[in-house]
C-alpha cells in the first residue's frame, strides 16, 4: 500500500538558480562562509508579514537550521510555523523583457502556508 506526499516538504529549500545567485553575492559581499538567515516579520501594515533574508555567520540559539543546495539555511523558531515548506527561487529576465518584468526579477518565494497577498497590498506581503 503507497503513501501519499505533501506537495511541499516541512523543509526550506533553495533552487538551482537561488543558489547561484546566492553563491555570487557570497563573493561579491565577502560572506563566502556565511548561510542564509531566512524568516518573516510583521508586515509594515501591521497586518501581514514580509519574508527577511540574509547572510548570517552561524545560526542563533532558536533557530532551526536545514540543508540546501550546499547552503544553510537558518530559520527563526518564531518564523517556522509561516515559512515551512517554503522554496526560495531567483526568477531572472532577459534583456528584451519588458520593463515591468525587469522590475521584478529577484527571490521568489513559493509559501504553502500564505493565504493570501496583504491586505495592504504592500510589495511581497502575505497573510497566513
Amino acid at each position: 500500500m503507497g503513501t501519499s506526499h505533501a506537495a511541499f516538504s516541512t523543509d526550506v529549500s533553495l533552487t538551482c538558480k537561488a543558489a547561484s545567485k546566492l553563491k555570487e553575492l557570497q563573493k561579491v559581499k565577502g560572506k563566502d562562509q556565511c548561510g542564509i538567515r531566512f524568516g518573516v516579520k510583521q508586515g509594515f501594515c501591521g497586518q501581514g508579514y514580509e519574508y527577511v533574508m540574509d547572510f548570517a555567520p552561524s545560526p542563533e540559539s532558536k533557530d532551526l537550521v536545514f540543508f540546501s543546495e550546499g547552503f544553510e539555511i537558518y530559520v527563526p523558531d518564531t518564523s517556522l510555523s509561516k515559512v515551512c515548506g517554503s522554496i526560495i527561487d531567483f526568477r531572472e529576465s532577459s534583456p528584451n523583457d519588458r520593463l515591468e518584468l525587469l522590475m521584478k526579477e529577484g527571490f521568489t518565494i513559493q509559501n504553502p502556508n500564505a493565504k493570501a497577498a496583504c491586505p495592504c497590498a504592500c510589495n511581497g506581503g502575505f497573510d497566513c
